[in-house]
């Protein structure tokens, strides 16, 4: 049986490529508050964590009923893993004496999962927790990918012989 399961949503406030993505809104909801808001509708409701640096992704992380987790600037650089990141929440977690039994991590960057999807998560690791120590979801990549082939906007395919129909 699973004692304790501690969600963490990492958010770095320093992206580059898509600056403020993660407060960027969705439908008037900024992505890390979908995030906390679907970790705590699944029932998650004092285990949910915000790792991040920026002083704005807590507060509104914190007024959302996230708890926040600040993390040290090595650990908000382009250059941090997501898994260095979730291993600095541990040290924070166990320095007050609480190790959860399983981790969790909702990027925010993936805004349209359901709280089904983290329910069978769950269910599923109560399952497997003698033979498994990790669970992970992923998306069939079909590798069709395309490119933009001139500053007109004309894209072409950038693997010429890639399946065109779903069926093969």
């Amino acid at each position: 049986m699973i004692k304790s399961i501690t969600v963490v949503i990492p958010a770095r406030g320093g992206s580059k490529r898509v600056v403020g993505k993660n407060l960027r809104p969705l439908a008037g909801i900024p992505l890390v508050v979908r995030a906390v808001n679907i970790a705590l509708k699944a029932g998650f409701k004092s285990t949910v964590i915000v790792s991040t640096e920026s002083l704005e992704i807590s507060q509104i992380a914190e007024a959302a009923g996230a708890r926040v987790i600040i993390r040290p600037a090595e650990l908000a650089s382009d250059n941090a893993s997501t898994e260095s990141v979730l291993l600095q929440v541990l040290d924070v977690l166990r320095m007050e004496g609480n190790e959860p039994e399983w981790v969790m991590t909702l990027p925010p960057t993936s805004p349209f999962r359901k709280v089904s999807t983290i329910k069978t998560f769950v269910a599923e690791a109560k399952n497997r927790m003698d033979d498994h120590d990790c669970l992970m979801s992923v998306t069939e990549d079909r590798g069709d990918y395309w490119r933009m082939t001139n500053t007109n906007g004309a894209i072409s395919r950038l693997f010429a012989d890639a399946s065109r129909r779903q069926q093969e």
